[in-house]
């Protein structure tokens, strides 16, 4: 992943919330790149996907890859918390 070329982390270790509070400017621009991480990118841009869609087809494709990727942070938070 590139993220981990950047210092990103896996995981995110506080809330969402949290995060936005401290690592995003106004005008919503990530300050410092190496608080950010995969998931933190999926939540925000990539989960939305499907909805901007158009066809029957490629919202039925966007909902797929989502199942899988929401398993796929599942699975990792999982590993994470047992070092």
């Amino acid at each position: 992943m590139l993220s981990g070329q950047s210092g990103q982390g896996l995981a995110l270790n506080n809330s969402i919330d949290d995060y936005l509070a401290v690592n995003t400017a106004e005008n919503g621009r990530i300050k410092d790149w190496s608080k950010h991480s995969a998931l933190i990118e999926y939540e925000f841009k990539f989960k939305k996907i499907p909805d901007k869609l158009y066809t029957y087809k490629a919202k039925e494709i966007g909902k797929e890859r989502i199942k899988f990727m929401d398993e796929f942070f599942e699975k990792l938070k999982l590993e994470l918390e047992c070092k």
